[in-house]
């Protein structure tokens, strides 16, 4: 229910922007002017025409990109590579298990994992963040660990795991941007 809020919050911030700042300024504005307004279908065929685009001709090139992304190699690929990143993922959790000398055998340590990644993402918290530590260290400590090092585990864990990745991103954004020229952006 917060994030509803959020949205509602935004909207409404980019609503009241748009009345300081007219649509015609630049496209940026086009979503908030399309829910600001009472008819959202006429708004946006409007938008489109004084762009010089077609509603149904934007539709068709969408999807014509989006089929060629979602090719059955680039499927295979993405999956590969997501069940990598997971792997990698679940296997620096069963290293810091061993390092704290926990009787888990792998496979345990994995199931742990994978249920707490579930757990998180079903939560709809961004990134799982708070659900998938607890869901760790519950876990964790059914399995026979101290409640200290079972939250050192779980706060371990998702150092390692997610914000490194975060802290990555940024990085190749920066890069991205460093070689596209600003006509571009």
């Amino acid at each position: 229910m917060p994030c509803c809020w959020d949205l509602a919050g935004v909207v409404a911030a980019g609503a009241r922007g748009l009345e300081r700042h007219p649509l015609d300024s630049g496209p940026a504005f086009a979503f908030c002017h399309l829910v600001r307004s009472p008819s959202m279908s006429a708004r946006a065929t409007a938008f489109a025409s004084r762009w010089g685009l077609a509603p149904g001709r934007v539709a068709a090139e969408a999807l014509a990109q989006w089929a060629q992304l979602w090719t059955l190699r680039n499927v295979a690929l993405f999956t590969l590579l997501a069940a990598l990143a997971y792997g990698i993922q679940a296997v620096v959790f069963a290293v810091l298990c061993t390092v704290l000398r926990l009787p888990l055998q792998p496979a345990v340590a994995l199931e742990i994992f994978v249920n707490a990644t579930l757990l998180g993402a079903a939560s709809m918290v961004p990134g799982g963040l708070g659900t998938m530590e607890a869901s760790l260290v519950f876990q964790l400590m059914a399995q026979g660990a101290k409640k200290a090092d079972a939250v050192a585990i779980a706060i371990a864990t998702r150092c390692i795991t997610r914000w490194c990745g975060v802290f990555i991103g940024p990085i190749a954004f920066t890069g991205v941007c460093m070689r596209t020229r600003p006509s571009k952006l």
